[in-house]
């Protein structure tokens, strides 16, 4: 299809996507760059170019690809949240910290109620100790929209700890521990943290060795 219509950027989409469809990303990142060059102003050939390189490890491609992505798109509220939100990513990836604030605030200013980024968002605010009350928003509003995700549910507990909220973090890691049949370790890990700081050193050496095994 591309062959036969080269300047049409539709032809070069069902060609990416059907390169991740088959698992094929080397050719997937080719195509995308392909068509970014085609059509400059097209902002998911970046998008495309940056799941590629995420794929294949390369968050700094990634990065720069999402960044082209954003640079031109326009009145495209839902392809600017997801740009971002994964321009985020890849930005921690890099250790990039503030940054990839910056980018899920960009995200969510688009799409507020997305609950992937606001996980996200609300878990490197409380790894890196900022912003925690809007850490706290967000990972309350993930769980609000999807009350049965464990890993949001770690999230939350998370961030809880993180703000001396110990009581409150222990029911949810609880309760991502339960949904998660106990199979995680950085849930258990969570758990022996919060079992600390609570004082219960027993059970917090038994989480830890958990989370080990």
């Amino acid at each position: 299809a591309v062959q036969a219509m080269p300047h049409i950027p539709s032809a070069w989409s069902n060609l990416i996507a059907l390169d991740a469809e088959q698992g094929e990303i080397a050719a997937m990142l080719k195509h995308a760059k392909e068509a970014m060059d085609r059509f400059p102003l097209e902002a998911e050939f970046g998008l495309m170019a940056g799941l590629g390189s995420l794929e294949l490890g390369d968050a700094e491609g990634a990065i720069r690809f999402f960044k082209a992505g954003l640079a031109v798109v326009l009145d495209e509220p839902l392809l600017e949240a997801r740009l971002a939100g994964l321009l985020g990513d890849a930005l921690h990836q890099e250790g990039q910290v503030e940054a990839a604030g910056v980018a899920y605030e960009r995200s969510l200013s688009q799409s507020p109620n997305d609950p992937t980024v606001l996980n996200n968002h609300a878990y490197r605010l409380a790894q890196s100790k900022r912003q925690l009350d809007r850490a706290l928003e967000c990972s309350s509003l993930a769980i609000e929209l999807v009350p049965d995700e464990a890993n949001f549910l770690d999230t939350h507990a998370w961030v809880l700890y993180q703000m001396e909220r110990y009581a409150e973090a222990q029911d949810y890691i609880t309760q991502a521990l339960f949904l998660a049949s106990g199979d995680d370790g950085t849930f258990w890990e969570h758990d022996g943290d919060i079992r600390s700081a609570m004082g219960d050193a027993e059970g917090a050496l038994n989480s830890w060795k958990r989370a080990l095994e």
